[in-house]
């Protein structure tokens, strides 16, 4: 029988499993960014044809071979290495194989690593290597108002989270969005999960566009939880999360990673001698000037007056 070898991976959250991305299947020239500086994968096994059933989806090379020993060697590609062993079998299929220690691992700087996993079994097991690069990045912490608005910078990697933060409950009566700004070539990418979020009474939205006046993309609710569909937007398409609460229940609400690639437009650019200006970098202009000289200071010995 073939063997086949599928791997996801998910980070943690305080906020429940943070960056499952349903079932992302990867290759050995994937790369996975996340905000997270602790990168860990749960190993199941399961029966062909494979289902992704895990993280990291095993298929023996016989599925009448038993029971079978497991050897996981990870190299972390920043020096450190680890060893995992534990037991599965072919018959139990689509569970989680319980590797001690659990294949975790915490890295201290921002930076891409090159990460090598080496699999081998007993008994008609399997056995194999996979190689992967993740990237851990530097990100800030937002949180979507209960009521009002907000806004992120272009080009600023953000968690995302409810009114609650990444420890507490969303608020009642919530309607408050937040804008995810953007320009140039600059495109978003969004990841993320819910961990509850009343049924049909609440609601966790994101619109194309900024504002509440575009395309509604995705719309989710669930007390069970669930994952955040990854998407990338348009270059140059703001984004805009809102959530809706009701006035009775509430809970963990949400967390989402906001990755920006590529280039925001420059807001102090200057055209023909008019630059608008951002003077305490919070993504709005708060100043005109006109080669160099706020417009309002102009007077009419300079025949700029009434600009």
């Amino acid at each position: 029988m073939k063997k086949i070898l599928f791997i996801c991976l998910f980070f943690i959250s305080l906020k429940g499993v943070y960056g499952q991305m349903s079932t992302m299947n990867i290759s050995g020239a994937s790369t996975i960014t996340t905000c997270d500086s602790i990168l860990n994968f749960s190993v199941y096994n399961v029966q062909a044809p494979a289902t992704t059933s895990g993280d990291f989806n095993l298929v023996a090379n016989n599925i009448n071979a038993g029971s079978y020993a497991l050897i996981f060697s990870v190299n972390w590609g920043d020096g450190s290495t680890s060893t995992h062993q534990g037991t599965a079998s072919s018959a139990n299929v689509a569970n989680a194989v319980s590797l001690n220690p659990p294949v975790q691992h915490t890295y201290s700087v921002d930076g891409t690593y090159t990460v090598v996993v080496n699999y081998t079994s007993t008994n008609g097991g399997p056995a194999g290597s996979l190689t992967f690069l993740y990237t851990r990045i530097s990100c800030g912490t937002m949180q979507v108002p209960a009521s009002g608005a907000s806004s992120v910078l272009c080009g600023a990697n953000v968690m995302l989270y409810d009114a609650g933060g990444p420890n507490g409950n969303y608020n009642a009566n919530s309607s408050g969005y937040t804008i995810l700004s953007n320009s140039g070539t600059a495109q978003i990418t969004i990841s993320g999960n819910y961990t509850y979020l009343e049924s049909t009474l609440d609601s966790l939205k994101i619109f194309a566009g900024s504002g509440l006046g575009g395309q509604l993309l995705y719309a989710y609710n669930g007390s069970n939880g669930g994952i955040i569909t990854p998407f990338t937007s348009q270059p140059g398409q703001p984004i805009t999360v809102q959530l809706i609460t009701d006035a009775n229940v509430v809970g963990a609400g949400f967390s989402m990673q906001v990755q920006y690639t590529g280039n925001c437009t420059p807001i102090n650019a200057m055209i023909y001698g008019v630059a608008q200006v951002d003077c305490n970098n919070d993504g709005t202009v708060d100043s005109t000037l006109l080669n160099g000289v706020p417009l309002n200071v102009y007077s009419s010995t300079n025949s700029y007056n009434g600009i």
